[in-house]
């Protein structure tokens, strides 16, 4: 073992090791062949292809499965034709081919894979307009968004009309992509006329055949406030402290007796350019995420790095622009310039009138700004508040920015808010625009910390497949854990997770490291069974007996997990899992890949026994080509 970094913080020794794992060691388990495979007759999923179907876009018109067009090698059963067309207005077009279902269904690592390859032709009776514009981006989504590893142009000789082969590699330190539902094609130009359609086949995503490194490990020390993570491209996502959609805040400056101040704190703020921080004030009832475009009306105060330690501030608005905001740039900027200060601190706008307007930056100095009289009167209560940090450009994925303290002081409803405290103020909620669940429910990347949640950050780099957390107290005679934390996430090319004091391994000295567990066996569970790794048996208690009687027409639930030697679940295996039983009378359900790890047979797809006595389920592994995998579970006793 080679020890890294160790720190020593109030008595307190902490270090991160790493376990002398060589470079070698950590591989893709297999190719994955999206197809379309054999003589598949649509595109639902059904069999052994991946599901192809289109995701959003207006400009898409059809996707097919053409068996008359096959590719000249490889399956030549046929290929899938995508057919696009771009009316005045329109500019999008997005499929993809995922395992079984996109929705909901199992992800991969694409980090673990060094290319994609297909075979494409393009339809030359397309029509697009102007010619250059017949492209494609070919990379991978992840949950609506897409990752372009490269672009394909057919105007040059793939768009000769004949089949060719395309080998795309993959670079491993891409951001974003370790949790991919699937294989995208995706364009997005503007100013176009026209179809383009193509066909494509034999599509492979192949693995590494080359080592890539080992994640390495260490600790960081919590800061406490609001922090926000720009952990997923495309750059225009963006993480907001907001007041509620509704309004009822009376948070604007209009009509209130002066002076009105808002104000922030910034403790923690990446120096890349283009990474912004901006205040947005918004007239009316607010749902949307982006204000500064989906509103008709914004004020909008930002803070961008220069790349140089420098930044442009902005300040300006917009009126009678909704799902635009060229004004911000145009006629409604009231002042622009760059600071050249420490960015952390306190910034300040300050409204002295309703029509002009103070800006202080964290060094003290001062800029001023008015606003039409006009144009102010729009922004009358009822309004909503922002505060949103976001990436700018897609290479800043990753970084993230702490905000201390927020302060709305002179509006008709004040707000004082210490994120320190690790509580929001009741007139707060936390957005991401990235995550589609309820607009009030805390997005999974922001986090309100105190030293009370945790003292410290465990990090390590990405990818990190089969590779999992462990803690220890003692480097010569200590017992190694393993640790289960509740807060971790990836951001850009960097696994985060949160050490809680409980976790601590000891009072005076921890050490943390992680620890490669390889895919070897299958493990199948029966209700009454929990997976206990680490044990002889992998898992503890005994099958729930099942009566036919009260079985009636519910199935019985089968686990299958995809373990190491130790039965630790290795969550990155998302191969195909098939049933059988002892009960040859019994109704058995369709194959079902995994997801993290684990295949779930349950509710209507769990197996619904027939014959009394003692019965066993064994469940194969139809994927892996590395693994052999077969399982059986211990009996389970049938009864009348």
């Amino acid at each position: 073992m080679k020890l890294k970094s160790p720190k020593k913080c109030a008595g307190l020794i902490l270090a991160a090791l790493a376990l002398g794992i060589s470079a070698n060691t950590l591989w893709a388990a297999d190719d994955i062949i999206v197809g379309p495979s054999g003589t598949q007759t649509g595109v639902s999923g059904s069999g052994p292809d991946f599901q192809w179907s289109h995701l959003y876009g207006d400009t898409f018109v059809d996707l097919t499965f053409d068996a008359a067009t096959p590719p000249p090698t490889g399956d030549t059963e046929g290929s899938i034709y995508m057919q696009n067309n771009w009316p005045a207005g329109d500019s999008q077009t997005y499929c993809v081919a995922a395992p079984a279902n996109w929705f909901a269904g199992a992800t991969f690592d694409a980090d673990q894979y060094e290319s994609i390859q297909m075979d494409i032709k393009y339809d030359t009776t397309s029509t697009i307009t102007p010619a250059g514009s017949a492209n494609i981006g070919i990379g991978f989504d992840t949950w609506y968004t897409p990752h372009t590893v490269t672009n394909i142009s057919f105007s040059g000789s793939v768009g000769d009309g004949s089949w060719h082969h395309l080998s795309i590699p993959i670079d491993p330190t891409m951001p974003g992509v370790s949790s991919a539902h699937s294989v995208g094609f995706y364009k997005n130009t503007s100013g176009i006329t026209g179809s383009m359609n193509y066909w494509v086949a034999n599509v492979k995503v192949i693995a590494r055949t080359l080592p890539i490194a080992p994640p390495t490990t260490y600790l960081s020390k919590v800061m406490p406030g609001l922090m926000q993570f720009a952990d997923v491209t495309p750059n225009w996502n963006r993480d907001s402290v907001r007041t509620f959609t509704n309004g009822a805040a009376l948070v604007s400056w209009f009509g209130q007796a002066k002076p009105v101040v808002y104000s922030f704190k910034l403790t923690a703020f990446p120096t890349n350019q283009s990474f912004n921080e901006t205040l947005c004030l918004a007239p009316g009832a607010q749902s949307n995420a982006d204000p500064d475009w989906s509103s008709p009306d914004a004020l909008v105060f930002s803070i961008s790095a220069n790349g140089n330690g420098s930044q442009a501030v902005n300040f300006a608005y917009k009126t009678n622009q909704a799902n635009a905001n060229g004004m911000l740039n145009g006629s409604g900027l009231l002042t622009n310039f760059t600071y050249t200060g420490s960015v952390l601190g306190t910034w300040s706008l300050t409204f002295t009138s309703d029509t002009e307007a103070t800006i202080m930056a964290p060094d003290g100095s001062t800029y001023s700004a008015s606003i039409p009289a006009a144009s102010a009167a729009r922004f009358a209560d009822p309004a909503c508040f922002y505060l949103y940090s976001g990436m700018g450009v897609d290479a800043n994925a990753g970084h993230f920015v702490t905000i201390d303290s927020l302060s709305l002081t002179g509006v008709g409803t004040p707000i004082n808010q210490d994120f320190k405290t690790g509580s929001l103020n009741p007139l707060l909620v936390l957005q991401s625009q990235q995550y589609n669940g309820p607009w009030n429910m805390n997005p999974p990347n922001q986090f309100l910390l105190t030293t009370s949640n945790g003292k410290y950050w465990h990090h390590w780099n990405l990818p990190d497949s089969s590779f999992f957390p462990i803690v220890t107290t003692n480097l010569a005679s200590g017992v190694w854990q393993d640790e289960a934390y509740s807060s971790i996430f990836a951001n850009g090319k960097q696994r985060w997770a949160l050490v809680p004091p409980t976790s601590l391994p000891g009072a005076s000295a921890g050490f943390f490291a992680l620890v490669q567990r390889t895919y070897t066996q299958l493990q199948v569970l029966l209700p009454g069974q929990t997976n206990a790794p680490g044990t002889a048996l992998g898992y503890v208690g005994t099958p729930t007996p099942i009566s036919l009687a009260t079985q009636g027409l519910t199935p019985t639930t089968v686990t299958v997990n995809a373990c190491d030697a130790t039965w630790h679940i290795i969550a990155s295996v998302i191969d195909q899992v098939t049933l059988s039983t002892s009960d040859g009378s019994a109704f058995l359900p369709p194959n079902q890949f995994m997801v993290n790890g684990t295949a779930s047979f349950s509710d209507a797809n769990g197996i619904l026994f027939q014959t009394t006595g003692s019965q066993t389920v064994t469940a194969q592994d139809l994927t892996s080509t590395t693994v052999t995998a077969t399982a059986t579970s211990s009996p389970v006793t049938i009864i009348p």
